[in-house]
């Protein structure tokens, strides 16, 4: 059943409602619930250079009916959302936040403002992974784990644009730079001059909710870029999407499978049934983030492309085949998109930039019916010069 929603945008500072710009507060975020929320969206403005003091973001909680609350927090580039049962986690710079029949608060150290990892675990500990960019020859990452007992903060080394969660271990994949470029070097696994990185290593970056960092493996690869702050993990193995860069200067697409206990690595082309490529017309196969935690189901991985299609590729082959067309309106020259796949459901969240208008569509995962859309004009108006970085559904 198709149901729509047209709300007004909750107003900022704490949990706030009304429709009028600057609205006044109404309720305080450790009074914000999850009672009633179908999903959550993250705002936040991408920053560069120092972080003003003033910089915020937002969470977005929306409910089946399109009504909406919007807690406050301090600015967090690539914001994300863990699910839990019924409640949800997210972090800004100063704290992290468990939200379910109230919000809990639990402060942290300073963390910066990037983050590429986030989990909620069974027993109530956060743990995020937040870029801190180059330090030397190196890359630094800070991991910050936070429960009611308190919050520990490390630093571990590599830009990790792939992270996932295996049976609650973060495992993390990036360029070996710094001592893990030596390790490298040591291995005789040389870098090549390309477009993309030719070479990426598999660190183990926690063990259950304990700090860990481990390198698994360093491993020569194809020209490639890639990015998945939530691949899945399943049965030991790390799914995520690259693109190939040829020497032509053309793109494909990839599916890549890494064992976490041996680091080996397998890598898919993803070609249709008819043995080609899965392109676009310009060439561009998927967009950042097109896939989650929950894509992969069996040997299908499902993933959305820029160009509004979803897809089903089969893991063993890479034999993909389109499910169906997403009904979000979304421009690839101007809006943004967010995805979210949860056991039954496709969860899209859009900026639509020239339209102003921020809309919320969830589909059957197999079907590409359309069971829930939610207009929401209203915060569209507060995202301004901001970015949508991510959604999460409750399953």
């Amino acid at each position: 059943m198709k149901k729509l929603g047209r709300v007004c945008a909750a107003s900022l500072i704490a949990l706030l409602t009304g429709c009028s710009a600057t609205p006044e507060p109404t309720t305080s975020t450790r009074d914000a619930t999850t009672t009633g929320v179908i999903a959550a969206f993250t705002i936040s403005r991408q920053q560069s250079g120092v972080v003003e003091s003033d910089d915020k973001g937002y969470v977005v909680l929306v409910k089946e009916d399109g009504e909406t609350s919007v807690i406050e927090t301090t600015i967090m580039q690539h914001a994300q959302l863990d699910w839990n049962k019924d409640k949800l986690a997210f972090s800004d710079t100063e704290n992290d936040y468990i939200v379910g029949t109230s919000t809990e608060v639990i402060p942290t150290d300073t963390k910066t403002d990037y983050q590429q990892a986030l989990s909620l675990s069974d027993d109530g500990t956060v743990i995020g992974l937040y870029n801190d960019g180059y330090e030397e020859d190196s890359y630094v990452e800070q991991l910050v784990t936070s429960s009611k007992k308190g919050s520990d903060f490390t630093e571990v080394e590599g830009y990790f644009q792939v992270t996932g969660f295996c049976d609650g271990d973060l495992y993390g994949i990036a360029e070996p730079l710094g001592k893990y470029h030596d390790e490298a070097e040591r291995q005789g696994v040389e870098a090549k001059e390309a477009d993309g990185y030719t070479r990426l290593m598999l660190n183990q970056l926690t063990s259950g909710t304990a700090v860990e960092e481990k390198n698994v493996s360093i491993q020569a690869v194809n020209s490639s870029g890639q990015e998945a702050t939530d691949a899945p993990c399943v049965d030991g193995s790390l799914y995520h999407l690259a693109s190939i860069y040829a020497d032509s200067g053309e793109t494909s697409p990839v599916l890549r499978k890494w064992d976490t206990d041996s680091g080996d690595m397998t890598e898919l082309e993803l070609v249709t049934t008819d043995g080609k490529p899965v392109t676009g017309p310009d060439q561009s196969t998927f967009e950042i983030n097109g896939s989650s935690q929950q894509s992969l189901q069996g040997n299908n991985f499902d993933w959305v492309d820029d160009f509004g299609r979803a897809w089903r590729t089969d893991v063993t082959t890479g034999i993909s085949h389109k499910l169906f067309d997403l009904v979000d309106g979304y421009d690839n020259t101007t809006d943004i998109r967010v995805v979210d796949f949860t056991e039954s459901a496709l969860t899209v969240v859009t900026f639509q930039q020239e339209a102003g208008n921020v809309r919320l569509v969830q589909y059957d995962r197999d079907s590409g019916e359309v069971f829930t859309e939610i207009d929401l004009p209203d915060i569209a108006k507060t995202i301004d010069d901001s970015s949508i970085w991510a959604v999460s559904a409750r399953d």
